[in-house]
This record gives structure tokens, C-alpha cells and sequence, in this order.
């Protein structure tokens, strides 16, 4: 018996048939979390708004800010495609017009991170070797700190004053795997290291931090600890043990009387820095994520110590769980959460539309800014008003 056309289409084209389903299925899923997340809720009784977004090839990296303008540093590539990413800029953002001053920076090709110190005059971007110093604004490398070939750049911390650099390496053994991470510590006037040791595997590098008085270095390890050491000391540097998952995110408070730490498991902990020891946790506000970790990505505090900000990141949403979920994306939120530093009290929350990157406080407290995706976002922000509001 002869088929008809539209049973000859349907047995020859299953696969295009299945996949119209699936596109159908992804657009649903995408219409529905626009229509339940809009790009912002309000913080401080203001919207937040754009004050920069990636244009066509370009791909966000990191930010920082100049604590002395106010002025937000953006790093980011302007030749980006699938194959490779290349061309980075660097651009200082003025919050207040939108108004950005691109800088290319020509010794760093494939920047991927980004310090800024107070002053606005120094910065260390990184990429796969190498730390390259410039001077701002026109972007002169001043130095480059580059180690043994078997040793790949990490990350890197900048004091708060600009006078102490922290750089780190991952010692890569042959099969990929890392052993452990060698850290150093460079003056920035002459260029001189002035110390350097090295931490075992488990505990090597991930995010770090100087306290603003520059006598602390914290930093996030592979591992459910934390790495603290006194700078100039001379001393083995300590674990801070507590988290029961990988340690993400780690922050000083300014008055250098707290640290904050993260992890996958989306907990919180503040640490008095005055005897290291645990003092509270600050947990997810909402319930019923079990099937749907989020985690704890990065941490801000407030430059009056009173307020400490939370970014947790949920999983990515699959068809499955859309469909086991009975398309609940409620439980898969990224969300920024805003506690009281003393009590852990939570204040307020922020739904944002992507994942969060980096976030960060104007050195005058009245402004937020979070990276979230392919944008940074800003909203107008006051502790008084904040903890007025929770009362």
C-alpha cells in the first residue's frame, strides 16, 4: 500500500520530528523563567540598573573597583569566538553616567582576571603563566611575574593599599592533576619578593584575599577547608576547618574583625578573626533545594562591616528536571542574600538572571554591582536603610 506524504515525512524524519520537540520544549522552559524572574528585584526600595553590557564578540572576564573614584574596572575580551578568545580590554566605568574609558591592554592577550588597588593605579591581570603589572590609566606594564614552566599562574591578591602583591601557582603534574599550589609574595615599589612557601594538594589555591590592613591572606582550597596565613610572619600557614563541602568563595571584613567563607554546599560561615574560631552559618533562605544544590560563589561585605552579601548559584536546569519539577524553576534561582554580619539575621534578597560572577561595594557604601553573566548590574544601596527595613 502506497504511504501518504505526511506518514512518508514522519518515518523518514523522526529525528527532525525530535528535535522540533526538544526546541519547543527549551523555548517553553525559557519564556516561562522570563515571565517568573524578571532581571532584577528591588534592593534598598531602588531597581537595579545596566551600567555595562558585552556587545557582539566580546566575552565579560571579571571586575574590580577603584576604591578612591568609585570608578568600576571592567575586564573583558573583544575578540571572542568558539574557537578562541583574545584581544583583552580593560574599561573604567563611571557609575554615575554609564559613561566607560576602554583601555587595550597589549602585553596581556588572553586576560582572564583582573585586581585593582585603591588608588586606581595599579593593576594585575593574569593569564596562563604569567602575572603582567600595569599602570593605569594608560595600561604600561610596570612587571611580569612568570615561574617555571611546570608551574601554571593561579590567581592572585592585591592589598588593599597596592603596596603587597599575591601571586600563586598550580604545581601540574603530568596526567593534569594539581599537587599542590606555591604562593608568593611581592613588593609592588621595588618588585622584590619578600616571601614564598607552598601548600600540599587539597589545599591549593582558589579564590584570595588580603585584609585591608594587609596582615591576613585567606584563601579558598579543593577541599572543605580554608587557608589562612599572617603575612610577614614566618610562620606555617593555618586550615580553617568547618565546611563540609569544596570551599568557593572568601572575604575579610574591613575591620578586619570577621572572615567570611563559602562553599558548594551553599553554607556560609563567619570566623572571628581575633581566636579563628566559628562563630555562626548563614544558610539558604529557601527550603526544599535538596535535589537542586546551590552554591555559595562569592562573598561581599560592606565597607562599614555591618553587611555581608551572598551569591549562590543554583544547577543548571535540565529537560529532566524541568519536567520531574512539573516546571517548578522556582528551586534553581540565583539570588544574592544580604545578612546581618553580627547576628546572622537575613535581611533581604536580590533575583537575578544568570549566574553571578563576582560582586562587589563602592568603597562609599552607597552603590552594589554584581556580575552576572554577560552584564554588570548595580543597585543603589544603604546598611542604615537595609537593616531599617528588616526591623
Amino acid at each position: 500500500m502506497r504511504r501518504s506524504g505526511p506518514q512518508r515525512f514522519l518515518r523518514h524524519n523522526r529525528v527532525t520530528a525530535t528535535s522540533f520537540v526538544l526546541v519547543a520544549t527549551v523555548a517553553v522552559m525559557v519564556v516561562y523563567t522570563k515571565l517568573h524572574y524578571p532581571w532584577s528585584k528591588t534592593l534598598c526600595g531602588s531597581e537595579g540598573r545596566l551600567v555595562w553590557e558585552e556587545k557582539p564578540r566580546e566575552r565579560l572576564q571579571d571586575i574590580a573597583f577603584s576604591c578612591g573614584s568609585d570608578a568600576l574596572g571592567v575586564l573583558f575580551f573583544d575578540s571572542f569566538t568558539p574557537e578562541r578568545v583574545s584581544g583583552s580590554q580593560f574599561a573604567l566605568v563611571d557609575l554615575t553616567t554609564g559613561a566607560a574609558e576602554p583601555t587595550r591592554l597589549d602585553p596581556l592577550e588572553d586576560c582572564w582576571s583582573l585586581r585593582m588597588s585603591n588608588d586606581g593605579t595599579l593593576m594585575v591581570g593574569t593569564d596562563d603563566f604569567t602575572f603582567q603589572c600595569l599602570r593605569l590609566p594608560e595600561g604600561r606594564c610596570v612587571a611580569t611575574l612568570r615561574h617555571t614552566p611546570a608551574l601554571k599562574a593561579s590567581t592572585c591578591a592585591l592589598s588593599p593599599s597596592g603596596e603587597n602583591l599575591v601571586v600563586s601557582y598550580d604545581q601540574t603534574l603530568p596526567d593534569g592533576t594539581t599537587a599542590g599550589s606555591v604562593i608568593e609574595i611581592w613588593d609592588t615599589a621595588k618588585w622584590e619578593k619578600l616571601e614564598g612557601f607552598t601548600v600540599g594538594a587539597g589545599l591549593d589555591t582558589g579564590r584570595m584575599v588580603i585584609s585591608r590592613d594587609s596582615r591576613w591572606l585567606a584563601w579558598t582550597t579543593h577541599s572543605p577547608s580554608i587557608g589562612l596565613y599572617e603575612i610577614g610572619s614566618g610562620r606555617k600557614p593555618r586550615t580553617l576547618l568547618g565546611h563540609t563541602a569544596i570551599t568557593t568563595a572568601v572575604a575579610f571584613s574591613p575591620d578586619g574583625t570577621r572572615l567570611m567563607s563559602g562553599d558548594i554546599g551553599s553554607e556560609v560561615i563567619v570566623w572571628d578573626m581575633s581566636s579563628t574560631k566559628r562563630l555562626l552559618s548563614l544558610s539558604p533562605v529557601r527550603a526544599g533545594d535538596a535535589n537542586f544544590p546551590s552554591q555559595a560563589m562569592s562573598i561581599g561585605v560592606s565597607p562599614d562591616s555591618r553587611i555581608v552579601a551572598v551569591a549562590r548559584n543554583s544547577s543548571h536546569l535540565s529537560a529532566y528536571q524541568f519536567l520531574l519539577t512539573r516546571g517548578n524553576v522556582r528551586l534553581l534561582q540565583n539570588e544574592i542574600s544580604f545578612y546581618d554580619i553580627r547576628s546572622g539575621v537575613h535581611l533581604a534578597s536580590v533575583a537575578v538572571p544568570n549566574w553571578v560572577d563576582d560582586m562587589l561595594f563602592s568603597s562609599s557604601g552607597d552603590a552594589f554591582v554584581a556580575s552576572v553573566n554577560n552584564c554588570v548590574l548595580m543597585w543603589p544601596f544603604s546598611s542604615e536603610k537595609l537593616l531599617e527595613e528588616a526591623e
